[in-house]
């Protein structure tokens, strides 16, 4: 059998580095002696994460459009170009087969030197709104592959094939026993943490606890929040455990018997898998306002609730958590998403 070298791309946020994660993972298991290679930014989270996860890591130059002011966005073009020749220098020394873009500033240099080399791109979007990045790669990929079908509504995705959402292999859905009589609620921002629920969730589990509740509490607050959100736990009288980000959460979706998430792609996809009764937040500031779109389509197909920050009543919140608290979890659903991707990625390879 031919043996490939495939790449994987994107950055920034877990949403991104995690499908990455899990493909990487599930390649290597499945093809021994193919080739990984992931490319991203160096100030981003995968800088760290990949490393760590003895993930073969290049980082290429890569600067924020979205958010910025003029010259900023004038950088971000600029650190695009340069990502496109570094790109090319590397991808030629790795001798890729096939890339994959996962999203975000951190993969538009990689897919575009992909471009120009002519070796076959796949686009992969999880949002149900795709993002900037995606969307001009999309118009070159080989394969476009979507987890949300409402993005075939829109016509440059309409040949897309939907697919899940790549999860580790590792991701934990079998139910661990509480302390006893304790209920427990698992509360995540997202990679950076989510201000709103940061500020938010100690007044909420406050409330909670108003109904003689004894309550575990892990809050996931984003790196450099952790000191504040405990802080403001123990002003309650609250004991929780709050750290930054955790690389690991995906175990604690089966700890939780109720969740309060942001509105990623990710996180959901694994609210919906886990069986986790879930509330979600989306956050108001996400860009295009994806979370809330992301959030509306699993609604509607996971039964997953929601709530915007503009919406937020404390005493309100607490009745649905509480009601969230005493419904059954639904069975975890064990997918082969991931295997799925792998095996569509491959056979872009394979047909080349």
């Amino acid at each position: 059998m031919t043996n490939f070298t495939v790449g994987l791309a994107g950055g920034y946020t877990a949403g991104h580095v995690i499908p990455m994660v899990a493909l990487a993972e599930s390649w290597r298991q499945n093809y021994l002696d193919d080739a990984v290679m992931c490319y991203g930014s160096a100030d981003g989270i995968e800088a760290t994460l990949l490393p760590q996860l003895q993930l073969p890591f290049q980082p290429l130059p890569a600067q924020p459009f979205l958010g910025t002011r003029p010259l900023g966005r004038v950088r971000a073009v600029v650190g695009s170009l340069r990502g496109m020749l570094a790109g090319r220098k590397y991808m030629r020394q790795h001798q890729l087969d096939v890339l994959v873009c996962l999203g975000s500033y951190a993969s538009l240099g990689a897919g575009l030197a992909t471009i120009s080399l002519g070796c076959p791109l796949i686009v992969f979007e999880a949002n149900a709104l795709p993002g900037r990045a995606n969307s001009l790669l999309a118009r070159f990929a080989s394969l476009k592959l979507v987890t949300m079908p409402e993005v075939l509504d829109l016509e440059l995705w309409r040949d897309a094939q939907v697919t899940q959402f790549p999860l580790r292999r590792h991701f934990n859905t079998t139910r661990s026993s509480p302390a006893s009589g304790s209920t427990r609620l698992l509360i995540t921002g997202g990679t950076f943490g989510s201000p709103f629920l940061n500020d938010n969730a100690p007044a909420l589990v406050a409330q909670l606890r108003r109904h003689d509740m004894e309550l575990e509490i892990y809050h996931q607050a984003g790196a450099g929040n952790e000191e504040a959100v405990r802080h403001a736990y123990a002003k309650a009288g609250i004991e929780a455990t709050v750290v930054g980000f955790d690389l690991e959460l995906g175990h604690r979706w089966s700890w939780a018997d109720a969740v309060l998430c942001t509105g990623g792609a990710g996180t959901l996809s694994e609210a919906a898998a886990s069986g986790t009764p879930t509330l979600a937040v989306p956050l108001s500031n996400a860009s295009d306002d994806h979370q809330l779109a992301n959030v509306k389509a699993m609604a509607e197909r996971h039964g997953i609730s929601w709530i915007t920050e503009q919406a937020w009543e404390t005493i309100t919140v607490s009745r649905q958590i509480n009601n969230l608290l005493h419904q059954p979890k639904q069975p975890a659903t064990r997918s082969d998403g991931t295997e799925a991707v792998v095996r569509s990625i491959r056979s872009v390879v394979e047909t080349r």
